[in-house]
């Protein structure tokens, strides 16, 4: 267990301020146990307060040169004691002493109650300590969220990727809620957030409005459908059903291009959360570095909430950029601070709501296009160019661009095996960038490659127990479970699953995951009571931690059920994909592709229990939805065809079963099953010619795409009877 000594230096004004980040330290504390890192505060007020043979603030400063971090706190007044206690640390960490990092935050500086002692040393700041650039913030959430991020910079290899995130308007480390951007200004104070979330609130109100009124429009319809049940001849009760079956249509369509702009928006909103944060991480790199006043200057903007000015104040960097590609022997010290200077520009970019989303992709894209050049022409240092080949490909990941990031992986692998040799962590995430750029290309061979290079560095550098190791171990289990190698699939998702139940816990998204990825393969290799029992571990997960009202969840209800339809329990399959179905239409809406395919299932386990008339309501429910969403060719589309001929074979209504069969194989005519459909209905209307033609072409795609030896013997004994019975006239 490796132990981080924190000293925690402030004046009482910051009592408040003090409270807080112990309770942070404390619960950090908590998190990073399952990841060998223990965490230990050391306070003024822990510390013995008795009478010594030295002067007590010595014993103090004695106690804080064994400190690793040094974190000192100031606001309106300069605190004598504080002010030594930040001298002293940064002589030791001069002489290469601990502490080995120092973090100083001042507490809004341009407070009018800031005294004039205080405002002096702010302003001979950066001369005292060596250009050193400090912190600044307003509330206690920013202070924790920047202690966060310079912690993580700080422990980077022991604690791994995905420490810290971003979900709900919050900030997790390990799914340990530590900040919210509500209390943080570069968010609350940002107009596209600000926008977004008034939006949101807005659409949701208007969302529970319309339900509202759906509900009565519903009920309005039902009563006339049983008037009219009651008596079917009567035109005026069919005309008042039909006005009242159109209402709720209506409101139906309505609601759903509600849902459809608030889960767009809501999307849209995670992203603008996402790109405010990456801005504040890569400003928070930034800190232990030399800037130039331009970079301050648009880092104070954007923490006040003004992404929009800190991009402006950037527009200048741009046009050195520029200067300094046209006359780059002259201008590489420039050129070497512009590049910084467009690096944050990206963020900036994408945290700037005034610009549409893909203009600012392409803005971004470009920006980096033109660091590239210029990092290669004025030979740019390499450390800097290993981060920024890091953010230029992790950027090109995320957009798509696989060939490009391909490009940028491999060159920055080559760099750090020649610089940091084949073992090290950092070559690990090469290998495994790399691994997953194949895998996303469908390359699963060339993925398993370079993603077992990485673990076999995981395992040897960081260990068996840590989640970047369980992280590689998912992907090769991924990579596995795609090429149908389910046995060693499971080996590596089972590997995952125990370090994650170890180091995150059985009550992490991280560890949610691993139990569906592994209910899969279970589920593919036909074990439907093992596949049950991931997906139930998934589900109670998802339930706790996103709730019962959240698409993943409806995922993992919709599992579950199809796994209980494959055992043959249809009660409980209805069960959970009723429950899927109510949490789709909720979120979703009535006509959204995941709501048609819950009703797909629904009207499937209805097929089974010989109840055609519900299955066939659920086949034209989901096949509405398919024309309408994903259109007549899609092979989804072409599904609900083929449920809906299936259905009326089974019925023996065979002139109504043709022409959906018709429509299945015209939708998607490389499949045997609805061939298979076709060609048995022409056989039950007694066209043996067409039949006959039909079933020796599915035998044909049978044998073609490597359907079982049982499917095509079928298919075989049935051209026999069929030709047998032709020729007997």
């Amino acid at each position: 267990m490796k132990t981080i000594k924190i000293f925690l230096a402030s004046s009482e004004e910051l009592k408040d301020e003090r409270l807080e980040m112990t309770d942070l330290v404390s619960r950090l504390n908590q998190t990073f146990k399952g990841r060998g890192i223990q965490l230990e505060l050391k306070r003024w007020e822990y510390l013995d307060a008795s009478m010594g043979n030295q002067r007590k603030q010595d014993e103090y400063n004695d106690v804080l040169r064994e400190c690793d971090i040094c974190l000192v706190l100031f606001w309106r007044r300069f605190g004598s004691y504080t002010g030594e206690e930040l001298d002293v640390a940064y002589q030791c960490h001069k002489n290469k002493q601990k502490p080995e990092k120092i973090y100083v935050f001042f507490k809004n500086p341009d407070d009018d109650d800031v005294t004039t002692e205080l405002k002096e040393f702010i302003k001979g700041y950066e001369s005292r300590y060596g250009g050193h650039f400090f912190n600044k913030f307003l509330t206690v959430d920013s202070l924790k969220l920047e202690f966060v991020l310079q912690f993580e910079l700080y422990q980077k290899d022991q604690l791994g990727e995905k420490t810290i995130e971003v979900r709900n308007e919050h900030v997790y480390v390990d799914n340990e809620m530590v900040a919210d951007l509500n209390n943080i200004p570069f968010a609350a104070n940002n107009e596209g957030f600000q926008k977004m979330q008034a939006e949101l609130k807005e659409l949701r109100e208007e969302i529970e409005k319309v339900r509202a009124k759906q509900e009565r429009k519903q009920a309005k319809m039902e009563r006339r459908k049983a008037e009219l049940a009651k008596d079917p001849d009567d035109e005026d009760c069919q005309e008042e059903y039909n006005d009242a079956r159109e209402e709720y249509e209506e409101v139906v369509n309505n609601l759903q291009e509600l849902l459809n702009r608030k889960n767009q928006l809501e999307k849209e909103f995670q992203n603008e959360q996402q790109n405010l944060f990456n801005t504040a991480r890569r400003m928070s790199e930034l800190r232990g570095r030399r800037i130039t006043d331009r970079m301050a200057r648009a880092i104070e903007a954007f923490e006040t909430g003004d992404a929009h000015r800190a991009n402006i104040i950037l527009e200048e960097a741009e046009r050195d950029a520029d200067q300094a590609l046209a006359d780059i022997r002259q201008a590489k010290k420039v050129g070497m601070l512009s590049i910084d200077e467009l690096l944050l520009k990206t963020s900036t970019i994408m945290s700037d709501a005034t610009i549409p989303v893909e203009e600012r992709v392409e803005q971004t894209y470009q920006l980096y296009q033109k660091a590239v050049v210029l990092a290669k022409e004025i030979n740019y240092e390499e450390e800097k160019y290993i981060d920024f080949l890091e953010k230029y490909a992790l950027f090109l990941r995320k957009y798509a661009k696989y060939d490009e990031a391909l490009t940028y992986d491999e060159e920055l692998l080559s760099i750090r095996v020649r610089a940091l040799g084949d073992s090290h962590p950092d070559t690990a995430s090469s290998y495994n960038n790399i691994g997953n750029v194949y895998y996303c290309k469908g390359n699963y061979d060339k993925a398993l490659e370079y993603e077992l290079k990485a673990l076999k560095i995981f395992e040897s550098m960081l260990g068996e127990n840590h989640p970047d190791t369980a992280s590689s171990y998912n992907n090769i289990g991924n990579a596995y479970s795609d090429k149908g190698d389910y046995d060693k699939a499971l080996e590596y998702h089972l590997k995952a699953l125990k370090i994650r139940e170890s180091v995150l816990g059985e009550n992490h998204p991280d560890t949610a995951s691993s139990y569906n990825n592994i209910g899969n393969v279970y589920y593919y290799q036909g074990d439907y009571d093992k596949a049950l029992e991931y997906y139930l571990k998934d589900l109670k997960i998802c339930e706790s931690v996103l709730g019962e009202n959240h698409p993943a969840t409806a995922s993992s209800y919709n599992n579950i059920g199809v796994v209980y339809s494959d055992k043959g329990d249809y009660d409980k399959a209805l069960e959970y994909h009723l429950k899927a179905l109510k949490t789709q239409e909720s979120v979703l809406g009535e006509n959204h592709p995941d709501t048609a395919m819950s009703y797909n299932n629904i009207g499937i386990v209805y097929i089974v229990l010989g109840d055609y008339d519900k299955a066939l309501e659920y086949d034209m429910k989901a096949l509405k939805i398919r024309e309408s969403v994903l259109g007549e060719n899609h092979p989804n589309t072409a599904c609900s065809y083929n449920n809906i001929a299936w259905t009326y074979h089974l019925m023996g209504i065979y002139e109504k079963a043709l022409p959906w069969a018709e429509k299945a194989v015209a939708a998607f005519p490389q499949n045997p099953d609805y061939i298979d459909t076709l060609a048995k209905v022409y056989q039950d209307l007694g066209r043996y010619d067409e039949a006959l033609k039909q079933f020796e072409r599915c035998l044909k795609l049978q044998k073609e795409q490597g359907e079982s030896e049982e499917s095509i013997q079928e298919t075989e004994e049935i051209i026999a009877e069929l030709k047998e019975l032709m020729n007997n006239g």
